[in-house]
């Protein structure tokens, strides 16, 4: 009777110390199951925030270049709280847009101008500032980029027709060239090419949005005093540039 009753402690107890390692094992494994998922986001949210820096870094290298800006932006209009679609550079294609399926697991909340400055002496040029709003999938947080951008429009519809990025260039810095010729009665006998951001090379010059033409040096040669045979009146070498406002 005593080994039966010994059989039967023995077996209860390993029956719970089975239970018991099941448990420790299940508790164990959902604390490893719980490591694992929030390193997996963990890292599927870096890689979003990575996306997201990549694709800004590629909107900055097309406003920096004034002909895939101009691509990329070209009939958009400069309206203010209305939602835009940026072209790819090659003009073709959906570069970012208002959605879900542009940056895979980013919510792009708005993408519009949130400021739009008339040039008052040139109402062809506007500074204008755009503004990329978006959260990460399962991520309130709202997060706000901000691009100050050159732009030329159409006075009529208010599209743009160029571009550029404001940030590439300093407060009165001199940019771009243009060489004329001219003769009598200052007719243009000679120029170009128009380096941007001169836009259309001739004297006066005209600069991109955002710039202000200049003279930067002028001369003139009065070939009938100096004895040219051939009856030639004055003659003007005028190089012109644009001025960062």
């Amino acid at each position: 009777m005593k080994h039966s009753s010994f059989l039967r402690n023995t077996r209860g107890d390993t029956l719970v110390s089975i239970l018991l390692g099941l448990g420790l094992l299940a508790v164990t494994g959902l604390g490893f199951a719980t490591l694992f998922r929030d390193a997996f986001k963990l890292s599927y949210q870096v890689q979003r925030v990575v996306d997201v820096a990549q694709k800004s870094i590629e909107l900055n290298n097309i406003l920096m270049n004034t002909s895939a800006c101009t691509a990329s932006f070209a009939g958009v209009p400069l309206n203010l709280n209305t939602d835009v679609t940026i072209k790819n550079p090659s003009g073709t294609g959906v570069f970012l847009a208002k959605g879900e399926n542009i940056i895979k697991g980013v919510n792009v909340r708005k993408i519009q101008w949130k400021s739009v400055s008339i040039d008052p002496l040139n109402t062809t040029s506007a500074t204008s500032t755009l503004e990329l709003s978006y959260n990460l999938m399962n991520d309130t947080n709202i997060k706000t980029k901000e691009y100050l951008v050159f732009t030329r429009r159409d006075t009529t519809t208010n599209a743009i027709t160029s571009c550029t990025s404001a940030s590439a260039y300093v407060r009165g810095g001199v940019y771009g060239n243009c060489e004329v010729t001219q003769g009598p009665s200052w007719t243009t006998i000679q120029k170009g090419p128009a380096i941007w951001p001169v836009t259309k090379c001739d004297h006066p010059v005209t600069c991109a949005a955002g710039f202000t033409g200049t003279t930067v040096s002028f001369q003139q040669g009065n070939t009938t005093a100096n004895g040219v045979p051939n009856g030639a009146n004055d003659i003007y070498w005028i190089s012109d540039a644009c001025i960062k406002d």
